[in-house]
């Protein structure tokens, strides 16, 4: 154990003293908190060294791919109770990201992966040869959101599912660049995820049990991007309560999975409160590593 006051980490460790990094801090103490592995005492902090040290070598590594204004204090937590897990007990950390199909402005599918979807999984490949590198357990799952999607009328683009299996194949010829078939889903073969109809339904238990705060940032996000297609304001709130239910069967997908960690990979990132609120761990990545 060391002895030191909260002010003095910074420093010696060489983490920035802004509100985000102290945030950090106190989360990463409470972590350790849980495991016996911290204590404060008036203004000391009591922490065992090996467990601290080994954190801020990783936490260094992440700052290189995750923005941590996005997440939560809960989230914070679990992260690094999930890393003192993986140190001491040699449990592996499960990172799932969920990835959204290419829709195009014709009613489908487009011919060619998107920027964004391109260099994220390039992101997370990145990011597992971290994780082997400093020997952490991991897994990285890639998923192709093909159920609860967009653009299935056929009476506005008859080759919508042709178009459809075309963008699937290539996500899965992409991905696999970086990652084994075992890593790679279809959320449509997933059993939490299957329906009758491929665009979703609404679970009206599942939106009634949001609360009002989480519910109202999601439909706002939702409502400023459903406009700028066109949609009008009964099927804005259609399509608001359908992601509603897929996000949070998203969520108790990932909360059933040991260790398991929620990557969002899209870029709107107001929408993802609704899951770390569920009390999934959710990262989030710097957006430079993959808008398009």
């Amino acid at each position: 154990m060391i002895k030191i006051k909260f002010e003095e980490i910074f420093e010696k460790y060489n983490i920035e003293n802004t509100p985000i990094g102290r945030n950090i801090m106190k989360c990463m103490i409470r972590a350790m908190k849980k495991q016996s592995l911290s204590d404060i005492k008036g203004q000391y902090c009591y922490i065992d060294t090996s467990t601290f040290e080994y954190l801020i070598e990783i936490l260094i590594k992440l700052n290189k791919y995750f923005d941590f204004f996005y997440s939560l204090k809960s989230d914070l937590i679990l992260m690094f109770e999930y890393l003192i897990n993986a140190k001491l007990l040699g449990e592996k950390i499960s990172f799932n990201a969920f990835f959204c199909p290419g829709y195009n402005m014709m009613g489908g599918y487009k011919e060619k992966l998107g920027n964004t979807t391109v260099t994220k999984l390039s992101a997370l490949s990145e990011i597992s040869k971290m994780f082997s590198e400093l020997k952490v357990p991991y897994e990285i799952n890639c998923y192709y959101c093909d159920t609860f999607i967009e653009n299935t009328d056929t009476t506005k683009n008859k080759n919508w599912k042709s178009e459809l299996e075309l963008n699937r194949s290539l996500f899965i010829v992409e991905a696999q660049k970086y990652f084994d078939d075992k890593n790679i889903f279809c959320i449509s073969k997933i059993k939490q995820f299957q329906c009758d109809n491929v665009s979703g339904y609404i679970d009206y238990n599942v939106v009634g049990n949001v609360p009002h705060k989480i519910y109202n940032s999601f439909y706002v996000a939702n409502k400023v991007f459903y406009e700028k297609m066109n949609y009008s304001a009964e099927k804005i709130k259609d399509r608001n309560d359908t992601l509603v239910t897929m996000y949070i069967i998203v969520s108790n997908y990932i909360n059933a999975i040991k260790n398991g960690v929620y990557l969002p990979m899209e870029n709107m990132y107001d929408r993802e409160k609704i899951i770390a609120n569920n009390g999934t761990c959710t990262m989030y990545l710097k957006q430079n590593k993959g808008k398009g």
